[in-house]
Order: C-alpha cells, then structure tokens, then sequence
C-alpha cells in the first residue's frame, strides 16, 4: 500500500467528532472523487430488500461487505474497495469515542445532515450548507417520500433484528421522521 493511496481512498485518521473537518481542506483536497461517488452511491446498499431480509447482520456491516465484493468483482483496486467497505460499515457509528478514516466520517456526516438534519456536537450543522443550494439540489434531485420510507426500512430492521446496529441511535427512525431541515423538500 502506497502513501499516495491512503490519502487517495480517505484512510487518514481523523476525531470522530466531526469538529475539524470543516476546516481540514488537506484530506478532502487528496480524497479521489471517485472514491467518494462510490461510497455515497454504495452506502446503504444493504437496505435493498433481498440483503435486508437474507442476513442476521446489520444493514451497514453486511452492506460494506457487499460493496466490497461488488467493486472487487468490477475490477476495483483493493485498497478504494477495502476503504469504501470500511467508510460504510462504520457510518453509523455517530458519536463513538474514537478516530475514524476521513472517508467514514464525511459518510457519517453526510448520511446525518441528510437523514437527521443535526449533529450534536456542532451547533451551526444545518447551516454547513446554504439554504439556495440545498434548495437547488433538492429541487434537481426530489425527494420523494424519501424520510418516510427510511424510517419504515429501519423499523423493519429493528424489528427483525434488535441486535442490528441501526439502534446503535436511539429513536433512529423518529430522528429520520422529524428531520426538520430536510422536511419542506420531501
């Protein structure tokens, strides 16, 4: 493993409290887009409804499992795959005592601003992004019953599995149903 993929794939560690990555550009600045496009488009892969109901594990780990198969089997390098498998199956992990790789915590970060709309440690969260570009691209990419959805699909998971680590946040699906930042453009 080479440096330049480390920094590349978002290996470096960093706070898992999410405060100094607003101001840390060098990590996002290295990170390969494509390797974050990836890990947006692949992180709740283990919502889809044959991995959900197929496996005793929690949607997040059997989800970078998969990912990771997935991008393997395409011909991925082994490094972006491991790194994306890794960012997934610790997006959950909100408010952990820890570091994390900066590609877990931008996904981290980006699955609460989405789905919550609040972070607890930061106070300014909401405001991280504008509200006209929020609204531009919401209005490109509609939500359509997206929180509702969301929240049943967790219900479902904790129902059929009170092991699962979506309980790891409490009330995970009331938070994803009261998302007030978001609501307006569901």
């Amino acid at each position: 493993m080479s440096l330049t993929e480390i920094e590349t794939n978002g290996w470096t560690a960093v706070p898992v409290s999410a405060k100094a990555i607003k101001n840390s550009v060098q990590q996002a600045e290295a990170l390969s887009p494509s390797t974050w496009a990836l890990t947006y488009l692949l992180h709740d892969i283990g919502t889809a409804e044959a991995y959900l109901t197929s496996t005793r594990m929690s949607l997040d780990i059997y989800g970078g499992i998969k990912a990771m198969e997935v991008l393997k089997g395409l011909g991925g390098s082994i490094d972006q795959a491991e790194a994306i498998a890794k960012a997934i199956i610790r997006h959950q992990d909100i408010d952990v005592d820890s570091s994390i790789a900066f590609l877990g915590q931008l996904i981290q970060l980006a699955t609460l601003y989405d789905n919550v709309g609040v972070y607890k440690s930061i106070k300014d969260f909401p405001n991280w992004i504008d509200d006209t570009t929020r609204g531009n691209i919401n209005t490109a990419f509609p939500r359509h019953g997206w929180y509702s959805l969301f929240a049943c699909t967790v219900r479902k998971e904790v129902g059929n599995k009170p092991w699962c680590h979506s309980t790891h946040i409490p009330q995970f699906d009331e938070k994803i149903e009261a998302n007030s930042l978001m609501k307006s453009y569901d």
